[in-house]
C-alpha cells in the first residue's frame, strides 16, 4: 500500500517536517493524485501512479491537486503547446509540504504552488521550460490573464528547499520564492534567471524585465522559518550551499526584511555563477533590507557570502559582468568574487555605488569612474576580511573594471581588490573603499597597467589616521604603499559627520619609488605629525589639498615639535593648497590679507614643490592684490594662488585684479583711469604663470588711453595655459 499523509500532521510544524523526512526516506508517495482543472484545457492520465503525464491543449492553464508529490523513481511529464506555455498547479489538499523526489519534465513553464512547502529531494530531477515553486497564491483571473501577482500568502513559517537538480531551458528561469529558501543542490538557468527569494507577503514574476522576483512593497517575514527538510529553524532566510548558475544571463538572491533575529537574511557560502556568453555579460544580485528600508523595530539585516561569485568573462573576446549586494550589513569571509574578463573588467558593487551614489567626481579620473544607472541602495556597514578576493581585472586586452566597497557608518577591508588593465593592453581600473563614517584599512588593492594607464583606488571617510597598525579609523601604511606600487591613490575627507581631517601619524614613514601619484584632499585639515615623513623616490607626485571644498577654513601643517618632513626626488612635485594664516578671509575686502604669510614649507620639504594660496570667494580675489608675487615672510618658501572654489564676482567692485580648474563667473573689471595694461592680472612677469582657470561672463572696460586690455592680462611676459573663457564687453 502507497504510504500517506494525514491531516495529524498539521498539529504542530515539526511533526510536518518529521513526517516528510520520514517519506523521502521510504521513497514517498506516487505521483499527483487529485486533479480538478479550473482554468485553460488539460488532461491527466496516470494519476496517483508513478507516472503521470499532462497534456495540455491550451496555452495557460491551472490544476488543483489535491497532493503534488513525485516518489523517487517516479515521473511527471508535461506535454504543452510552446515553451511559452504555462501550467499552474495547485496543492489545495492541505496534507503538509509536496516533496518531488523524482522526475518532472515539461516543455513549458511549470509554476507549483503549495502553501506549506515544496522538498525537492537530493535525487530529484527537474527540467522544464522555466520552473517556480512558491508557498504564495495567485487569484485564477490574474493568472490566466498573465498578471503574476502573488499577492495571497502561504504559511509564514513554510519554506521551500532543493536538494536534486533543477535545469530551465536556454533562456527560461528557475525561481524559488517562499519566507525561507534553501539551496543545496544545482540550480541552472543558461541565459535566463535564477531566482531566490524570501518574502512572507507576496511578489510579483516578471517574466519579460530585467528583475524576474519584485517583493510586494514592506515586504516582511515575520516569524521563524521551519525548513521542511531538518524540521529546524532556518538560520537565514535565503541560502545557498549548493551551486547556482545562469550564464550569460542573472541571479538573484532576494531577501525581505526579517521581522524576527536570523544569522543573515542571505548566505551563501556555495557557488554563484553568472560568466558571460558573448556579448551576454552575467549579472548577480544578492538584495536585502537596508536600515532605511527594513522597517521600525526590525532586527539586523545581515548578507553573508563566503562562497565563490563569479560573473567572469573567461572566454576569448568577452568582457566581465556585474556583482552588486546591497542591505544592511554585509559581511565577506573568506569569499572569492570575480568580474574579470578577457576583453575588460566588469564591476563589483558591494554596499552602494561610487560615493554612495553622489561622487566628488573632480577628485578621479579613470575610465571606469562610472555611476550605474541604477540606484544602489547603501549599506550600514561593509566588513571584508584578509581571506576575501574581489577581482575585476582584465585578463586580455582591455581596461580594468571597477569595484566599490561603501557603507554609510563603517567600512574594513582587509582582503585583496584587483582592477588591473589587460596584459596585451588596457588601462587600470577604479577601486573605492569608503564610508560615510568611519573607515579601517589593511587590505591590498592592484591596479597595475602593463601597456597602460595605471588604475585609481579612492578611499573617502568622513575623518583618517594614515598609520603604521591597522585599527578604526586608520588606513595603514602599507596599504598605500602597496596601492602606490601599481596605481594612483587619493585619500579624501568630505563634508560630513567627522571634522574632515587626514592626519599621518608620529613615526609613520610612507614611501614610494614608482611614478605613481598620492593625493591627501582634505575637508578641513591635512596634519603631519612629529617624525613622520611623506617620500616620493620614483617622481611619484604629492598633493596636499586642505579646505577641498573652498570655504575658508583649513590648512596643512606640521604640529608638535616639527620634525615631520617630506622628501622629493626624480622629478616628482609636492603641491600644497592650504589656507595662510595671513588671509582674514571671511572679512570681505581688506588691505592685509595674503600680506607676508608665515607658513614654511620651504623647511619642510626637500625637493621640488609648489604651495598655493587658496582664492575661495570674490573677497579673496581681490585681496591678492596685496601680494601679486606671493611674497613670504619665509625666504624659503614662495606662494602661488590657487582657486579653491568656483566664484561668482558679481558683487566684486572691479579694481582688483589667479590662477585649481575652477569657474570666474560674471567678472567685472573697471578703471576709469588710463594705464598701460589692465585685466584680472594687469601685469604678468617673466616668471608668472596662470593655468587651469575657466573665465565666463567676463566685462572689461578702462580708461581711454590704456593701451593693452585682456580678461587675464593686459601684458604677458610669462605663462598661460589651460585657461578659457570669453569676455561680456570690453
Amino acid at each position: 500500500m502507497r504510504p500517506r499523509l494525514s491531516k495529524v500532521l498539521l498539529v504542530t510544524t515539526a511533526l510536518v517536517a518529521a513526517a516528510v523526512v520520514a517519506l523521502a526516506a521510504r521513497g514517498g508517495a506516487a505521483g499527483p493524485n487529485g486533479p480538478s482543472v479550473v482554468g485553460g484545457t488539460a488532461s491527466v492520465s496516470g494519476a496517483g501512479t508513478a507516472n503521470v503525464t499532462v497534456n495540455q491543449s491550451s496555452n495557460s492553464a491551472i490544476i488543483n491537486w489535491n497532493t503534488f508529490n513525485i516518489g523517487a523513481n517516479e515521473r511527471v511529464n508535461f506535454v504543452q503547446p510552446s515553451s511559452s506555455s504555462l501550467a499552474l498547479n495547485r496543492v489545495t489538499g492541505g496534507l503538509g509540504p509536496s516533496q518531488i523526489l523524482g522526475t518532472l519534465t515539461a516543455n513549458g513553464r511549470i509554476f507549483v504552488i503549495n502553501r506549506d512547502g515544496v522538498l525537492i529531494g537530493p535525487n530529484a530531477v527537474i527540467n522544464t521550460g522555466s520552473f517556480l515553486a512558491t508557498t504564495h497564491d495567485i487569484h485564477d483571473k490574474d493568472f490566466m490573464a498573465g498578471r503574476m501577482n502573488f499577492n495571497i500568502p502561504g504559511r509564514p513559517d513554510a519554506s521551500i528547499v532543493n536538494q536534486g537538480r533543477i535545469t530551465a531551458t536556454s533562456g527560461g528561469f528557475a525561481a524559488l520564492v517562499a519566507p525561507g529558501v534553501r539551496n543545496s543542490g544545482t540550480i541552472t538557468a543558461t541565459l535566463g534567471t535564477v531566482g531566490l527569494a524570501a518574502s512572507g507577503n507576496g511578489f510579483t514574476l516578471d517574466l519579460y524585465g530585467d528583475q524576474l522576483i519584485r517583493l510586494s512593497v514592506n515586504d516582511q517575514v515575520a516569524s521563524k522559518v521551519i525548513d521542511v527538510a531538518t524540521g529546524q529553524p532556518l538560520k537565514s532566510l535565503v541560502t545557498n550551499t549548493g551551486r547556482i548558475q545562469a550564464n550569460g544571463g542573472r541571479v538573484e538572491l532576494t531577501a525581505a526584511a526579517a521581522r524576527t533575529v536570523v544569522d543573515s537574511v542571505i548566505n551563501t557560502s556555495g557557488v554563484i555563477q553568472a560568466n558571460s556568453i558573448g556579448r551576454r555579460n552575467g549579472m548577480i544580485v544578492l538584495s536585502g533590507a537596508t536600515a532605511g528600508s527594513k522597517g521600525e523595530g526590525a532586527p539586523v539585516q545581515t548578507i553573508r557570502i563566503s562562497g565563490t561569485v563569479s560573473a567572469a568573462g573567461k572566454r576569448k573576446g568577452t568582457s566581465g559582468g556585474t556583482v552588486v549586494v546591497s542591505g544592511e550589513n554585509i559581511k565577506l569571509a573568506n569569499a572569492k568574487i570575480d568580474a574579470s574578463g578577457t576583453a575588460g573588467g566588469g564591476k563589483v558593487l558591494i554596499g552602494g555605488d561610487w560615493g554612495g551614489g553622489k561622487p566628488a567626481s573632480g577628485l578621479v579620473n579613470n575610465q571606469s569612474a562610472k555611476l550605474e544607472t541604477f540606484v544602489i541602495p547603501t549599506a550600514s556597514t561593509v566588513s571584508v576580511d584578509a581571506g576575501t578576493t574581489i577581482n575585476a581585472s582584465s585578463t586580455g586586452n582591455g581596461n580594468g573594471g571597477k569595484v566599490i566597497l561603501w557603507s554609510e557608518t563603517q567600512t574594513t577591508f582587509a582582503g585583496t581588490v584587483l582592477a588591473n588593465g589587460g596584459p596585451s593592453g588596457g588601462n587600470g581600473g577604479f577601486v573605492e573603499t569608503s564610508s560615510h563614517g568611519s573607515l579601517s584599512v589593511s587590505g591590498t588593492v592592484d591596479l597595475s597597467a602593463p601597456k597602460g594607464w595605471p588604475g585609481t583606488w579612492l578611499l573617502d571617510p568622513a575623518d583618517i589616521t594614515i598609520a603604521n597598525l591597522a585599527g578604526p579609523g586608520v588606513v595603514t601604511v602599507g596599504s598605500i604603499q602597496t596601492g602606490l606600487l601599481t596605481g594612483d591613490v587619493i585619500v579624501t575627507t568630505p563634508p560630513g559627520a567627522g571634522t574632515g581631517d587626514i592626519t599621518v601619524d608620529f613615526g609613520v614613514n610612507l614611501s614610494w619609488s614608482t611614478s605613481k601619484n598620492l593625493t591627501l584632499s582634505a575637508f578641513h585639515d591635512i596634519n603631519i605629525r612629529d617624525g613622520a615623513s611623506i617620500t616620493s623616490s620614483g617622481g611619484g607626485n604629492l598633493i596636499l589639498r586642505a579646505d577641498n571644498t573652498g570655504i575658508g577654513s583649513g590648512t596643512v601643517s606640521f604640529p608638535g615639535d616639527h620634525t615631520g618632513h617630506i622628501y622629493m626626488s626624480n622629478g616628482g612635485v609636492a603641491s600644497i593648497y592650504f589656507n595662510p594664516s595671513a588671509n582674514i578671509g571671511q572679512s570681505g575686502i581688506n588691505a592685509i590679507s595674503y600680506v607676508n604669510p608665515t607658513e614654511d614649507y620651504g623647511a619642510k620639504i626637500t625637493g621640488s614643490y609648489k604651495a598655493y594660496m587658496l582664492v575661495n570667494n570674490a573677497s579673496d580675489l581681490q585681496n591678492i592684490q596685496n601680494n601679486l608675487t606671493g611674497t613670504s615672510n619665509e625666504t624659503s618658501t614662495v606662494f602661488g594662488y590657487a582657486l579653491g572654489n568656483n566664484i561668482d564676482a558679481t558683487s566684486l567692485d572691479g579694481s582688483g585684479g589667479l590662477g585649481g580648474r575652477y569657474n570666474i563667473s560674471n567678472l567685472t573689471l573697471s578703471s576709469k583711469q588710463s594705464e598701460n595694461s589692465y585685466g584680472l592680472f594687469p601685469f604678468i612677469g617673466a616668471n608668472g604663470v596662470v593655468s587651469n582657470l575657466t573665465l565666463s561672463n567676463v566685462a572689461i572696460s578702462a580708461g581711454a588711453d590704456t593701451q593693452f586690455i585682456g580678461a587675464v592680462a593686459g601684458t604677458n611676459y610669462g605663462t598661460i595655459s589651460n585657461v578659457f573663457g570669453a569676455e561680456r564687453s570690453c
